[in-house]
C-alpha cells in the first residue's frame, strides 16, 4: 500500500547494491546462512512478500541487474563470468 513501509529482506548478512523493476527487487547479500559464504543473489516480489536466492550453492553474485523477470550479476559459479536467468513468477 503507499505510505507503507515493510522489511525486503530477513536474511542474515549485509544487504547492498538493490535494484527494482516490474514489482521485483534484486540485491547482493553478503554472507549469511544460505550456502557457502560468500555473495548470493536474492529476488523479492512486492505482490506476494516472498524472497529467496537465485544462486544459494554458488559464490558469486556482485551487481545484480533486473528487467522483468530477467537477473543478470557477475561473479561465479565457477567459472567467473556473467550469469542470467530467468525467475519464475513468485
Amino acid at each position: 500500500d503507499a505510505g507503507t513501509a515493510r522489511p525486503v529482506s530477513g536474511t542474515a548478512g549485509y544487504q547492498t547494491e538493490s535494484k527494482i523493476h516490474g514489482g521485483r527487487v534484486v540485491w547482493t547479500n553478503y554472507g549469511g546462512g544460505v550456502g557457502p559464504a560468500g555473495m548470493h543473489v536474492f529476488v523479492y516480489s512486492i505482490a506476494t512478500g516472498r524472497a529467496y536466492p537465485l544462486n544459494p550453492s554458488a559464490r558469486g553474485g556482485a551487481s545484480p541487474r533486473i528487467f522483468d523477470r530477467t537477473v543478470l550479476w557477475g561473479g561465479g559459479p565457477e567459472p567467473e563470468g556473467l550469469w542470467v536467468t530467468r525467475i519464475a513468477d513468485i
